[in-house]
């Protein structure tokens, strides 16, 4: 396993699991979890360990070849993160999700966004085709969603279903801005909430719209 392995190197390298987090920029709770198979490295994770280390990701990845990297394959130390999903697919079984800007056209998600509103893109498993994802700024869903935290939602026009009463969705204001915020439905009439109980209940208007539904919420630090 890819935990394992990784714990192996950083063992024979003679490195804490604080030293080595430090090295390729996660948390050692991460780094933690990841050695002891609780989560999976993301691929830039990944890809951070073969920019920073000596490691072989041939090594790393199948377990096979020389665990050190030789100076005639120094090329692993170049390649980008989709470079590294190219090479090897099946051992990270990932595709990108378009990070996008709070700040949105009017007509969106119908409007196709433009090139310049992808501000990132996560490389992520299981995420279904279509699905985009925001960075949130704010504490109004704090504990369930942190500031900082990046949230994968998929837009509501490729949903397939009706949002439900509980769901957690992204909701362009009257300003254009994308917020996260509680779906809420009491006696036929639309809230939006927090569950931090220090912001306050929103009543939408017709300026208010649902762009789509949170699927999945990634901290910052997993990619």
């Amino acid at each position: 396993m890819i935990g394992c392995r990784i714990r192996i190197y950083r063992k024979k390298k003679g490195l804490t699991v604080k030293q080595l987090a430090k090295i390729i920029g996660i948390s050692q709770g991460s780094l933690s979890d990841i050695e002891n198979e609780k989560t999976k490295p993301s691929a830039k994770t990944i890809t951070s360990l073969v920019r920073n280390t000596d490691i072989n990701p041939d090594w790393l990845l199948t377990g096979e070849g020389e665990m050190f990297i030789r100076p005639a394959k120094v090329e692993f130390k170049h390649m980008t993160t989709e470079e590294i999903l190219k090479q090897f697919p099946q051992a990270i079984p990932a595709h990108p999700v378009p990070v996008i800007n709070i700040q949105v056209p009017a007509g969106f998600p119908e409007i196709p966004l433009e090139k310049e509103q992808i501000i990132d893109y996560l490389y992520l498993p299981d995420i279904p085709k279509g699905s985009l994802a925001i960075k949130v700024r704010g504490a109004s869903m704090e504990p369930t969603i942190e500031d900082g935290d990046y949230v994968v939602f998929l837009p509501i026009n490729k949903l397939g279903e009706p949002i439900k009463n509980g769901d957690i969705i992204i909701v362009r204001n009257e300003w254009n801005e994308l917020i996260l915020k509680r779906y809420r439905q009491k006696e036929g009439k639309a809230y939006l909430t927090s569950d931090n109980p220090k912001y306050p209940t929103i009543e939408p208007n017709e300026n208010y719209k649902i762009i789509g539904k949170i699927i999945r919420r990634v901290k910052e630090e997993r990619f």
